[in-house]
């Protein structure tokens, strides 16, 4: 099968949507099948079949910085996609009427089309915003055979949105990637992992500020690890020293995708306070496969789908109180980390890659041949 991966953005950050994206066509291209990437300002060389279709330029929406295309020539596009001579069209959505929307009109009337949808609104403006989108885009959407989001939340604010009824399908992990000896432990202390943007939305000021709080015995338990790059270093650099928190938080900076496994293998408690606007928890599930002792989160729908079996494990970081409260019992109650610890151990197979992959090749196989029925009327 050909399979031809449309993108907006570009393939260069270690993000969610593109991890998503890597981690089934990956697989999906060791399984024989062809996978050709039409994306956004893309710089990598290490994928093969990129074919980078936009200039692109970067804006902040939903409290993410992400790229968008400048407008591209639809007739390049389809002398593109005649050349690859795609079975199936996997658009990620929502996309941009100047790239994605001109890359489904380019399409052979016979090539079926399917998306995955990856929002869940953080605001207003992104709320109404990606419904105005999804009214820009409608006559492109009409192509759609399938669209499918990560969660039930996902899914339900894609069919508000975009005006199309969604499915709903995890996101893949390649579980086997994660897979890694557990570091021997470096001292007496648990390990505190967080690994994200450091972005307001992300959670990270809070955590902070919820360990500041703990008290003096708690806090000699802990060794806590800040993850990630981004605009609030500054700010949190200032209060861990504020806090006198320098012997406790270390700020780790950048980890590459070669170093996540074992980052995240170290944690005793991997922990991620996101407030909102997270349409799954890819980053849930990668601690969960990398064998972390137990993993939590902030309360929001996207992170609820994957961690909802364990309410233990979900958290208001907007309450500061209430979240050192949380970290207090959490660390301190070794039975409720080691029960959890074991049946996400379990649960994280339903999320591999081997079988998420499988159901994605039959939702192709399906528009494949709906779209042919259709092409014959």
């Amino acid at each position: 099968m050909k399979i031809a991966v449309v993108f907006d953005d570009g393939l260069d950050k270690p993000d969610g949507v593109q991890q998503c994206i890597l981690t089934l066509n990956n697989w999906l291209t060791k399984q024989g099948h062809e996978v050709h990437y039409i994306v956004g300002e893309t710089k990598r060389t290490d994928i093969p079949n990129v074919h980078v279709a936009a200039r692109n330029i970067p804006v902040k929406f939903n409290g993410n910085r992400l790229t968008i295309p400048l407008p591209t020539s639809q007739a390049k596009l389809k002398t593109l996609l005649d050349e690859i001579q795609p079975d199936i069209l996997h658009v990620h959505v929502p996309y941009s009427p100047f790239m994605g929307a001109k890359a489904i009109k380019a399409a052979s009337p016979i090539v079926g089309v399917v998306g995955t949808f990856h929002v869940l609104p953080y605001g207003f403006v992104a709320r109404y915003g990606t419904r105005l989108l999804g009214l820009w885009l409608r006559s492109s959407l009409r192509r759609f055979n399938a669209l499918y989001a990560g969660t039930s939340a996902a899914a339900a604010f894609a069919t508000w949105s975009m005006h199309l009824p969604t499915g709903t399908l995890p996101h893949p992990v390649n579980v086997a990637a994660f897979q890694t000896t557990k570091p021997a432990q470096r001292s007496d202390r648990l390990q505190v992992v967080f690994l994200g943007r450091l972005v307001a939305r992300k959670g990270a000021l809070q955590l902070v500020q919820a360990i500041a709080g703990l008290s003096t015995a708690t806090k000699s338990k802990i060794q806590v690890h800040l993850g990630g790059r981004g605009e609030q270093l500054d700010v949190l650099a200032r209060l861990i020293e504020t806090h006198h928190l320098q012997d406790i938080i270390s700020m780790d900076g950048f980890i590459s995708e070669a170093a996540k496994p074992s980052y995240l293998a170290q944690a005793d408690i991997a922990i991620f306070p996101s407030i909102s606007g997270e349409s799954f928890g890819i980053s849930l599930l990668e601690p969960m496969a990398a064998g972390a002792g137990v993993v939590v989160g902030g309360n929001n729908p996207g992170y609820a789908s994957v961690l909802g079996a364990w309410p233990e494990t979900l958290f208001d970081p907007t309450d500061t109180p209430a979240f050192t409260t949380y970290l207090e019992e959490l660390i301190n109650n070794s039975q409720l980390r080691a029960t959890i610890h074991a049946s996400q151990q379990a649960a994280i197979k339903q999320y591999d890659v081997t079988l998420i992959g499988q159901e994605w090749l039959k939702i192709y196989q399906h528009a494949i041949a709906a779209q042919a029925q259709t092409a014959k009327h």
